[in-house]
């Protein structure tokens, strides 16, 4: 697994990606970070269909990992950013991986940036102020939690 890691962060992400199918083949039921591994990869290598599956897959084995809950909503933003439903799709698993880990940075930046879109600032700017504290603090996600979204 070491040198599944090296290799992603060394951009080595096809020699990723061999590494991790072996790791499933070998194991179909293989932990849910693999999976997301997987899924990671396959974004960095433009395939969204497949980074989808994986993240889905991870979901199947962990149904509160807040970062593949993220992941399927920035691969449904990407993958049709001016299509109405996509965004909506988005915004479901968005609010998903909030419930699971109230405390990502990621998950509240992009939820920061549909509620700019929304016109709704003052919930933007609270989200956005926090991602910074929770970067600039490195706080664990046992911290107090955010008005919910409802």
């Amino acid at each position: 697994m070491l040198r599944v890691i090296i290799d992603f962060n060394k951009q080595n992400y096809k020699e990723c990606l061999n590494q991790l199918r072996q790791l499933i083949k070998a194991n179909p039921k293989a932990p849910s970070d693999i999976w997301f591994a997987l899924g990671l990869c396959y974004y960095r290598t433009h395939n969204l269909p497949k980074a989808k599956l994986s993240f889905e897959k991870t979901i199947e084995f962990d149904s509160k990992n807040a970062m593949a809950l993220a992941s399927l909503g920035i691969v449904e933003i990407v993958s049709a950013p001016s299509n109405f439903e996509s965004r909506k799709r988005a915004f479901n698993y968005l609010i998903k991986a909030y419930e699971a880990n109230p405390q990502n940075p990621l998950v509240l930046k992009y939820l920061a940036e549909h509620l700019f879109f929304k016109g709704e600032f003052t919930l933007c700017k609270e989200l956005c102020f926090k991602a910074m504290t929770l970067l600039e603090c490195k706080i664990r996600p046992d911290q107090p939690e955010l008005p919910t979204f409802r």
